[in-house]
């Protein structure tokens, strides 16, 4: 694994793998504890959690990126990244939703939308980038 940081920017290259969403998690925790408060943490590490969750599941690459950002003092910008095509369902995160509590799946982008105050999606050099932005 490789993990970066320029303060105030930070990057942990993950494995795509299943086990990744945990490390992203504590990665999260370990940049923003006592830089933001701790809803924020929480609310990150669960935002994170579902996209490394996502880019493992529907992505191609043998790697995910996690990118936090806070070179700006009213906002925290958090960023995935993995590789493969941007699929339909990720390109209108104004769309995203809660699926129904007897959905299958689908809970997970309607969380993420409903925890951070905005969010975007791009393709990038083949890959896909989620990046979201909280007020602090």
């Amino acid at each position: 694994m490789n993990e970066s940081d320029a303060a105030p920017h930070f990057q942990h290259v993950l494995p795509a793998q299943a086990s990744s969403a945990g490390e992203a998690r504590a990665f999260v925790a370990r940049v923003l504890v006592g830089q933001v408060p701790d809803r924020v943490v929480g609310d990150l590490r669960l935002v994170v959690s579902e996209l490394v969750s996502n880019a493992v599941t529907h992505g191609a690459a043998a790697t995910v990126k996690v990118v936090v950002d806070l070179s700006d003092d009213g906002w925290v910008a958090l960023e995935v990244v993995g590789g493969g095509d941007l699929p339909p369902a990720l390109s209108d995160p104004g769309r995203w939703a809660i699926a129904p509590v007897d959905a299958v799946s689908g809970r997970g982008l309607g969380i993420v939308r409903a925890l951070v105050d905005e969010v975007a999606t791009a393709t990038v050099d083949g890959e896909v980038a989620v990046r979201c932005r909280m007020r602090r």
